[in-house]
């Protein structure tokens, strides 16, 4: 799936998309289902020099941490940001409550899809 924005609208319910390739450069993946990526490459282009690419998710993970200042500080919280440069690898053990099982309760929809699902961490 290749576009520049609204490229996959995951609207409603739960969806499960595996083996696949999606790439855009803004607002590309959107839309309020339970979700699972399995085995896919999401693949964010910049577009032009002056773009930033920002990766947000919905309900209570956003944070000011994550939003890019817009016009300054305009509807924009700011003073929690973050102030470290890349990122961090999470332990195993903080990880673990971010599984499909856990987090999205996949065990109670994925299994009737007929296709093999592991509840697991593969690191």
């Amino acid at each position: 799936m290749e576009g520049y924005q609204d490229t996959l609208w995951a609207k409603g319910k739960k969806k499960f998309y595996r083996n696949c390739y999606i790439t855009s450069t803004i607002d590309f993946i959107f839309g309020d289902a339970t979700t699972v990526f399995r085995n896919c490459l999401i693949y964010v282009r910049k577009l032009l020099k002056y773009q930033k690419n920002v990766v947000t998710t919905q309900g209570d993970f956003i944070s000011a941490e994550g939003w890019l200042e817009c016009n300054g500080a305009f509807a924009l919280g700011i003073s929690g940001r973050v102030r470290w440069s890349g990122y961090r690898v999470m332990k195993r053990e903080e990880a673990w409550k971010f599984i499909v099982e856990l987090f999205l309760h996949g065990d109670t929809w994925l299994t009737n899809l007929g296709v093999p699902v592991l509840f697991d961490l593969f690191i």
